[in-house]
Formats: structure tokens, sequence, C-alpha cells
């Protein structure tokens, strides 16, 4: 098996390898069915070989025991095919060299978590081991917590620390599928670069963890809030005490259907217009008294706005309001001080 879930099949009888995708569809990646030995250098598909047990390493490398050859083939990800050891003579020699330049009888191969090949050496009665032969097979990531966990939407690029464990140098990090800047810090610790065009809207983002050749680690959801409103103005922003009720409208930015005015702390009653505008209705009980009042929007779960300031006026007590004056007669203008 490969780490994806593939099954290779040593197909001997049939001189090829066959692969089983995890979907269940079959198809030949090495061997052309003629008992032989050729091909190296050219494609898999196209080459005569004789498998008794095969392996997969981190990276998706093949390798073949080819007992009735005594060598070991390795198929590339590419789909190339070379003999990786023995020189293809019956017999024990090559120990401490080159394998290639080795004599093997190579019945059975499999591969450890380093990427070292291990071949049953069936004629020779041993056990043989081609060292650094594969990619390492690394284990699946897993992620146990991402700090932080969340963030506001339009804020400035930050770092993101996951935690977890199996995590390798090598290890990359991965956002809503495409990876990002990853730095690792120990096997439990990654870094990650988070520039603020991932968190300009609000939303989440699936963050994962991959290792070559292995599954990745489960998703672990980034939390990106709405950004909270801002005010920018307010029409009228004042009033005189014992005015009627008035709309009061409210500019700024991050409205939303459902945020809500409050006056002094307290919620009064609020229309959305736009994402820039809100109207609320301030009773004539608010502005009975004279003194300034806290404006301030909320929008749900994202904190209030900053706060603006509505004054209310007392009347001046020594304005006088002359509702008629009369003239001086016929022709002569009206004269008053």
């Amino acid at each position: 098996m490969d780490t994806s879930g593939n099954l290779y099949i040593a197909d001997t009888v049939n001189f090829r390898v066959r692969k089983v995708s995890a979907s269940g569809i079959i198809t030949t990646v090495a061997g052309n069915g003629v008992q032989s030995y050729s091909g190296d250098g050219g494609a898999a598909t196209s080459a005569a070989v004789q498998p008794y047990s095969v392996a997969v390493d981190g990276a998706g490398n093949l390798f073949i025991a080819d007992y009735a050859d005594s060598v070991v083939r390795e198929v590339s990800t590419a789909g190339i095919i070379t003999t990786f050891a023995g020189n293809g003579k019956t017999g024990f020699s090559g120990d401490g060299g080159p394998a290639n330049l080795a004599s093997v009888n190579a019945a059975s191969v499999a591969l450890d978590a380093s990427g070292n090949l291990f071949i049953a050496d069936f004629g020779n009665g041993r056990v043989r081991e081609v060292m650094g032969a594969g990619s390492p097979i690394l284990p699946a990531p897993v992620i146990s917590s991402l700090s932080p966990s969340s963030a506001t939407a339009g804020g400035v690029a930050f770092t993101l620390t996951v935690n977890g464990s199996g995590f390798a140098n090598g290890s990359t990090i991965e956002w809503n599928g495409s990876p990002v800047t990853t730095t690792y810090v120990s096997a439990t610790q990654l870094t990650a670069s988070i520039p603020a065009s991932l968190i300009a809207s609000s939303g989440s983002g699936s963050v994962t963890v991959f290792n070559a050749g292995a599954p990745p680690s489960s998703a672990v959801t980034f939390t990106i809030n709405p950004a909270p409103p801002a005010i920018s103005g307010l029409s009228p922003n004042s009033a005189t005490t014992g005015g009627a009720a008035l709309t009061l409208t409210v500019n700024g930015s991050g409205f939303v259907t459902g945020s809500n005015v409050q006056w002094n702390g307290s919620a009064v009653a609020t229309s959305y217009v736009s994402a820039a505008q809100l109207n609320a209705t301030i009773s004539a009980s608010l502005v009975a008294s004279a003194g300034g009042a806290s404006v301030t929007v909320l929008n749900g779960g994202t904190g209030a706005s900053n706060a603006a300031t509505f004054v209310v006026f007392s009347p001046n007590p020594k304005l006088q309001t002359i509702s008629h004056i009369v003239d001086g007669g016929a022709g002569d203008p009206a004269s008053f001080w």
C-alpha cells in the first residue's frame, strides 16, 4: 500500500506489477507480460520484469523484488524503471559497496519509516539492507490547536502557531488547500505566515498540515470574525431640550442587518439602510434634558463601535421672540431700537 491508499500487486505469473487505486480501478504500472529482463531507463510498462514482491516509499517510488533476475528494480514516480540493487548474477557479494554492484537473490522487499530498504535475500539465507534507499515514510501529522484561533476581518498579517504531533522538517501548512510559508519549530509545533489578504473578509479558514508521502492532518477551522462597526458622523448631531422625537441618521461602516444603535448604552429602534447607514428613532423623552448622549452601534458578536456624541442644548432664556412690528404709519418705515 502507498500513503494514498493505492494497493500494489506483484503479479508474478503475468510478469507485471498491477495497481488498484483507492477508488478500485486496476492498472498495470510495470511489466509488459514477457518473462525476461529489460527496459532500464524507459517506461516501466514497456520493461520486462519478474516481480515477486513490491514496496513503496514515502514519495511513491516503487521497489520490485525481481527474484528470477537477481535484482531489485525501482520505478520512479515518473514511471521510469531502473535497476536499483543487484548485478543480475546469482550469488552473494557486495556488502559495504554500491547496491547495484552486489549479488543478491531478492525474494521480497520492505521499507522502514526512514526509507531504508530491506531485502529478503532468500538464496543466500540473509536479510540485506540498503540504507537511505527511498524517501522517508513520514507519519500523518495531527493538529491539536491553533494560536491564535481567530482574527478580525480586515486585520493585518500575523504569525499562526500550529501545535500538534508528527511534524517534520519540510512539513507544510495549507490554508483552504493552498500552502503558506511554513517554519518548522519542532515535531510538535510549526508556524505559518498568514498574509492580510487571507483574512480580508469574515468567514473561516481551513488549516491542514502535510508531510511528504503521508496523509494530511484533519482540518482545523480558523475563525475570521466580522470587523466591528465604525461611526463617522451623526445627522443631526444636536437638538434642543423639549423638542419632538427625531430620526437620527448614523453614518459609518461595517453595519449589517440587525445592527443596533445604542443611546447611552440602551438600544433604540433601529432601521438598516446600508452597510454605511442606519436610522434610529430618538424619542422626545431622550432629548428632554440638556447634556451629551453617547451613541454607539452594536453588531452581534463583534463588539461596539466607537462612540459619537449627540448634544442636547437648553434654550437661551435671554433670547426673545419678536412676533410683530407695528409700522409707523404710511410711508414711514418701521423702526425700533
